[in-house]
Order: C-alpha cells, then structure tokens, then sequence
C-alpha cells in the first residue's frame, strides 16, 4: 500500500504541472483538457489521502511516518488525525484540501472569463506542495526494518481538539489561495472592473471565517491542555496564523470598497497578495526550524524549498503589480474624512501596522542573530504593549465605521448618529473607573466594546422602527424582515459584536487573574477569591504506559458547596518529572476556577503543590467565538441573487 501511495504523488505532481500548464498556455483541445486535469487532481491526492489514513488504522510499522506518530493503542480518532500531526501528513492534507478547493471550483463557477488562469495559479502552488512530498517530505517512505510498535502520538494531541483545530486552520489557510489566484487572474486580463471580488466574496469569507474559529479554538486547546493557566502566549506559530488573519480581516474590507466605490484598488491587491503570502510563510514558520515552538514540527528538511518558493511569489507578483500598475489606481478618491471608506482605510492601515509589529517581534530572534552573536526573543509583554492598542482601536473603528455613511457624513448626522454610541462608552468608562477598575488595557477594551455594541443595536432598532412606519409591520415582522432582507449587513455586525465580546473576555481574564500556589497537607485548604479548596488526599493508578497521579479537592463559594476537582499528573515508569499534566477547570460566565497539581515523587510524600487561578470572563472569549461563527454563517446564507454591496 505505501508503494501505491508513492505512485499516487508522482502521478498528482504530474497532473499538477499538466494542470498549471494548460489551464495558463492551453488551446483547443489542451485547454479543454484543463479541467480535468484539475478533476484528476483531486481525486489522485484524495487517493494518497485514503491510502495513508488506511496505513495509520492498520498500524504497518513498515512505513516510517506511521511509526513517528501512532502506536498499537492509540485510540481510533487519533489514529485518523495523525494525518495531520506530522510535517509529511500535513503537507498532503494541505495540497489535499488545495486541490479539492480547485475541483469545487471548475464545478461550481459560473462565470468563466478569469477561470483558466486562476486554475491555473491553484494547479501551480499545488505543484509546489506535490514536490514537497516527493522529495523533502514523503509520507509513504518505508523503513528498512517494520518496527514492533510505534513512538506514539504527543500526549499534548491527544485531546478533542486534535481532531478540529488543525483542519479548521488548515481550511482557512488554503482557501485564501482562492482569492489570490483570481487576482493575478484579473491582473493579468487587465481587468478594471471588480467583477472577480464579487466571484471571490463567499470564498474569501469561508476562508477567514475557518481561519478565525481556527485560531480561537487552539486558543481553547491551549488552556486546557498546556496547563499554564492561558490560552495565547504571542508564540511565533501562533502568531504565524494571527497574521494572516490581520490582514484578510483588512482585505475583506477594502474588497468592499473596491467593489462599490472603485477606490482602494492598490490597498485591495497589497492585503490580498500579502495575506497569501503569509500563509505560506506561516506553513514554512512552523517547520523551518528557525523558532522554538511547542506548536513547531520538528526534524523538517522542508525549509529551504518553502524559502525558495516565498521568493518566487514575491518576485512573480512585484513584476505582475509593476506591470500592471496603472489599473490600480481608484476610479474614484476618496471624498471625505467622515466617510465609511475613510474608516475602512484608516482600520486597514491600523491592521496592516498590527502585522508589521507582530512579525517584527515574531522574527525578533531571527532578526537580532544577523551580523550577532547575540540573541534576542521580545516577550508576551512587547506585543501587549506595541500590537494590542492598535487592535481596540481597531474595534473603535468597527464601530464608527457603520455608523458613517459612504462619501460623507453630515456634520448634523454625524451627531446624530454617533451621540447615543458614543453616550454608552461614557457610561461605562465611568462604571469601570468608579467599580476600581483602572487598568488601561480593560478600560479601553470595554468602553470600545460599549460604543460598538451599542451602535450595531441602535442602527437595528432604526431599521425595525422604519419598517414599522413604513409598512405598518409588528415589531417581531419588523425584525424578522429587517434581518432576513440583508443578511451579509447583519451577519457582519454580528460578527463585529463577536469581536468586542472576545476582546473584553481577554481583556479581563490577562489582567484580572488572580492567582496562588500552596503546599498542601491532606485536610489543610486554600483560600483565593473566595474560593476555599480542600485537599483530601493524594491517590494514583495506571493509565496506559503511565502512572496517573491525582488529587480530589473539594471547592466552596464561601458556606456553599461546588463539588470536587480533580487535577491530574502522569508520569513515564522511572521518572520523576511529569510527561504531561490534566488541569482542572470549573467554569462560568463570570469567571474559571482552574488547578494545576504538582508532585513531586522524589519526596515520596502526600503533600501536593496546589496552584490555582481565578480568571475572569474567560468564558466570554468562548462565546465570542460562537457569536463569530453564527454570524459568518448567517451572512454566508444570504442567496447569491442579494449578495450585493
């Protein structure tokens, strides 16, 4: 079977170069053959996929990827999701999931004119990925000797997690290849109009709508696996998928422009360009070896092909850019400061800074190691204080920016519109200051959340009122029509709400913690917020290859009882520092009570180290992430005949 495998990825990088080739230089019959050439390359890598998802459940321990990262009792679901585990399995389900993007492409386009050459872009990066996996990172490779059983999946993955996280992301990732490809299409036609971000519109918000939920539940994955208490770290592989995001949310934006008001053209290319690009870079980051992650894949030899290919993007898109120079200029300027695309091109310039510093403090060790011998990593503390102030003014211009009107804005309607939002932050400035909560950072992020959130409500209750007046409709009719009518506004609203949700939950929950650490003897308690935790006892048993060890601690809200939580150490036979933890976490919508155990076996004793902390509003970064989900899939429903600007 791994023979066939291999068979299979000659064959798709052969019909990956057949398909590049004639879907950009194809005539007569060679053109109509494109197509199916993109057909076939989908289903060959949908074969390369089954016949290494059938070697990882069968366990054959000829084949070394299968070795590296299964064994004989890992579960089912793991098995599966090793596919993606590893830097070989990942590369295919990358080009796997590219090529099955093109295929639904061909099948489902309507219009046909930027067809051939945006294939043509998708077949060309798939020929990229096809040699990865010939030459740098072959999955099928076999060892000269089958081993008796497997190294085994990183506990870290063996979680719910594992089996949604990588692909969302990957999802994300793979589908702003969509967009980038029609516009070199459209460069490349000459194309003045914005027909190919219409043709483009759904595909690029699946996209960023993956890539979001993506990013948010490694988040979830990290806080309760990692048992650090947080969920974002500003580590270089997680800001190798923030960074895209920063500036596909910037692209999504000016698209809109471009598209009804012929303006923002340069900035329209420049974020979509920029954004592909750091998707590739982002897949190189994580297995180039030149940062330290715990996300990274290690023993790569991929690097110095992803390095050449990054160059050869940049060069082939700044001669495209260059050459074609002359249609990026708007049609139309901008007329007013007070208008909405004003907002949008001061929110994507904010963005694009964000970017900027983000990948100056991610590259930081790379950076500082040139013409050095010193070198130099930025902590947490940089980003919060160089990139996070950008992003709550970027939420303020979220909420200005539907509050404006396009071209301009009345300086009467201006006030008009902006004097009940704008009422709201106040108010809860002065809540915040007068409740003892000064810290800057929350500040800023809840009077921003106020003024957003009560701008979306304020523009609804005009749109119910109006429809009232106008067709004498009930207030639930109202509703119901004023929402169903243009579900891609308010779809993105709910997905701006969902922002200012998320950044107050993190807001909080950074600079609000509480947190301590004991020594506990069995019958003695902790105290932190309120929260009393008594230890009982320390108690152990054998858990697969490891001896789980694990402490049941009773929790109290001051007389009232909350029940039992039981954080867990597991530790390999002979070793006294743990292989990986469980932590313990009780949640809520106001805050998380979260205990991590320590043991230390050398001691042989039953006292444990208790750390525990109390994290505010957590939960509403959960929520936030819901919130952004319903309201992408609910702008995503509205029928492709009112899909218009």
């Amino acid at each position: 079977m791994a023979q066939l495998g291999q068979y299979l990825l000659y064959l798709a990088l052969a019909m990956s170069l057949y398909g590049a080739l004639s879907n950009w230089f194809g005539r007569g019959r060679w053109a109509a053959s494109a197509r199916g050439a993109v057909w076939a390359l989908a289903l060959v890598n949908s074969g390369a996929v089954l016949v290494l998802l059938y070697l990882l459940v069968t366990s054959d321990f000829r084949v070394a990827y299968v070795v590296n990262h299964t064994d004989r009792s890992l579960a089912l679901p793991y098995k599966l999701a090793a596919l993606w585990g590893g830097d070989a399995g990942s590369l295919l389900f990358w080009v796997w999931i590219l090529s099955l993007y093109a295929a639904y492409l061909v099948w489902s386009a309507r219009r046909r004119e930027l067809l051939p050459q945006s294939l043509g872009v998708l077949a060309g990066i798939a020929v990229f990925f096809q040699v990865l996996l010939v030459a740098a990172a072959p999955p099928f490779a076999q060892l000269a000797q089958a081993q008796p059983d497997g190294l085994g999946l990183n506990p870290l993955l063996e979680n719910p997690m594992m089996l949604v996280h990588p692909p969302t992301l990957y999802l994300g990732y793979v589908g702003m290849a969509v967009p980038f490809a029609y516009g070199v299409a459209a460069l490349w036609h000459r194309r003045r109009d914005s027909d190919w971000l219409r043709l483009t519109r759904r595909w690029t918000v699946v996209a960023w709508l993956f890539l979001s939920v993506g990013i948010v539940l490694g988040g979830m994955w990290a806080y309760v696996e990692l048992g650090w208490g947080g969920y974002w770290e500003w580590d270089p592989v997680e800001n190798a998928s923030f960074m895209p995001w920063l500036t596909a949310t910037a692209f999504l934006h000016t698209a809109v422009v471009a598209e009804r008001r012929r303006s923002l053209k340069t900035w329209t290319f420049a974020l979509l360009f920029i954004t592909f690009f750091l998707t590739i870079f982002g897949t190189f980051l994580t297995r180039s070896g030149l940062i330290a992650s715990v996300h990274a894949f290690s023993g790569t030899k991929v690097g110095p092909y992803f390095i050449w290919f990054l160059v050869l993007v940049v060069l082939g898109v700044g001669a495209l850019l260059w050459a074609r120079r002359d249609l990026l200029r708007g049609e139309h300027p901008l007329e007013g400061a007070a208008s909405r695309e004003a907002a949008v091109a001061l929110a994507a310039l904010v963005l694009l800074g964000a970017t900027v510093l983000t990948l100056i403090g991610t590259l930081s060790p790379i950076l500082s190691d040139i013409g050095s011998k010193q070198q130099v990593t930025v902590n947490p503390a940089f980003f919060s204080a160089a990139v996070v102030p950008l992003l709550v003014a970027v939420v303020l211009i979220m909420g200005a920016g539907p509050l404006l009107k396009w071209r301009d804005t009345p300086g009467r309607a201006l006030w008009e519109r902006f004097r009940l939002p704008v009422a709201a932050g106040g108010v809860m400035f002065l809540v915040l200051m007068l409740t003892g909560i000064h810290r800057a950072g929350m500040v800023a992020g809840g009077t921003a959340a106020a003024f957003l959130i009560t701008g979306v409500a304020q523009a609804l209750v005009w749109g119910v009122r109006g429809r009232m007046r106008g067709r004498g409709e009930g207030v639930g009719r109202a509703l119901v029509g004023l929402v169903g009518a243009d579900r891609r506004r308010w779809g993105g609203y709910l997905v701006h709400v969902a922002v200012a949700v998320l950044m107050v939950g993190v807001a909080a929950s950074t600079l609000y913690t509480q947190e301590t650490t004991q020594n506990l003897a069995p019958g003695h308690s902790l105290t932190i917020a309120g929260y009393r935790l008594t230890y009982h006892h320390l108690d152990s048993r054998v858990h697969g290859h490891h001896l789980e060890v694990y402490a049941p601690l009773a929790v109290s809200d001051g007389a009232r009882p909350l029940g039992t939580m039981t954080p867990r150490e597991f530790f390999l036979p002979g070793q006294t520092t743990p292989d990986y933890a469980r932590v313990a976490i009780r949640g809520g919508w106001l805050r998380d009570v979260y205990v991590i155990l320590g043991w230390d076996p050398k001691n042989s004793g039953s006292v444990a180290t208790v750390r525990v902390l109390v994290e505010p509003l957590v939960s509403w970064i959960w929520i936030g992430l819901y919130l952004l989900a319903a309201g992408g899939v609910f702008a995503l429903s509205a029928p492709a005949r009112r899909d218009r600007p």
